[in-house]
């Protein structure tokens, strides 16, 4: 006698074909959600390296800049602090500004200047719009000297 019933179990139903496709779809999404997060974190990697490199160029500008006759005789700031506008233009969203001005006093920096010994620390800061996403703030401290090349000039 023969059970065969006439039908052939060699196909897939359509519900075995529709969580197949569940399943792709699934796998699919995870997978362009994670190169997505790859792309944004390659981003905000290149947006710090971009900012330190800025921040290099202000504090390097800055100690270049300072000469016996640009360093202030008194505690008073400098306008060289100033993001200067001959260096790199600051793309969209990034801002510059100095963020701290600290004096050696004999024994470490303190940010109340009574006298100016000729040592200085400059914070200087760089922060990126959140609009950015993510958003983020870099400093780079800058110690500047008075030069002394004039012998004699502001107690050198």
């Amino acid at each position: 006698m023969n059970r065969h019933s006439g039908r052939d179990d060699g196909g897939e139903t359509l519900l075995e074909l529709l969580i197949s496709l569940m399943i792709i779809g699934i796998g699919v999404v995870a997978i362009l959600g994670a190169v997505r997060i790859a792309v944004d974190a390659s981003s905000l990697d290149e947006r710090q390296i971009h900012a330190q490199a800025l921040l290099r160029s202000w504090g390097e500008f800055a100690v270049a800049q300072t000469t016996d006759a640009s360093y202030p005789a008194t505690c008073a700031t400098a306008s060289v602090l100033a993001y200067p506008a001959s260096l790199q233009t600051l793309p969209p969203g990034f801002t510059a500004h100095l963020s701290k001005v600290e004096y050696w006093d004999g024994t470490g920096f303190a940010t109340a200047c009574t006298t100016d010994s000729g040592v200085r620390r400059l914070v200087l800061k760089m922060t990126v719009d959140t609009a950015l996403y993510p958003g983020f703030a870099s400093t780079y401290d800058v110690v500047v000297r008075r030069p002394c090349r004039t012998l004699g000039v502001g107690g050198c």
